[in-house]
């Protein structure tokens, strides 16, 4: 192994979470090795110091208990605030667009039967007047009946 992959296991020996195997083998090498032996009496001054801070307050288990409980109460109601008010948007988006949806579909197609109703007359109109023109002996020409009764001449 480096003195790299030597120091990144000095960390682990003063957590004394280093098997013993390998624990002898990182003594081994720090007997020997200056920038390792240095790199361990760094790391062991910071773990002192940081025992010593430890040391000057009294832990409160349950101060870290009411802390914890307050972050989850807040992510849970925070979480459901923005599920719902997410919801409520999407649907109303939803139901917006629906409406504005029919109203311009209903009146295009009022648009489009004035349209269509006044283009159908003219359709029909010519085509009655190309199939069935208006001459004196037109077999198809319509009669209206009436309910009178029919003059003698």
């Amino acid at each position: 192994m480096s003195c790299k992959d030597y120091q990144k296991q000095i960390i682990l020996l003063l957590d004394g979470k280093l098997h013993q195997k390998l624990a002898n083998e990182l003594n081994s090498h720090l007997n020997g090795c200056k920038s390792c032996r240095e790199a361990l009496e760094k790391l062991s001054k910071a773990y002192s110091l940081i025992e010593l801070e430890k040391s000057e307050f009294k832990n409160n288990p349950f101060l870290s208990a009411k802390i914890l409980a307050k972050i989850d109460n807040k992510r849970v109601s925070s979480s459901d605030a923005g599920v719902s008010l997410r919801y409520l948007t999407i649907v109303s988006l939803a139901a917006a667009g629906i409406a504005l949806g029919i109203l311009i579909g209903t009146l295009y197609n009022k648009n489009r039967s004035i349209e269509a109703s006044s283009t159908i007359q003219t359709w029909d109109q010519q085509l009655a007047d190309e199939y069935m023109p208006e001459v004196e002996n037109n077999p198809y020409k319509l009669v209206t009946i009436t309910n009178e009764t029919p003059k003698k001449p």
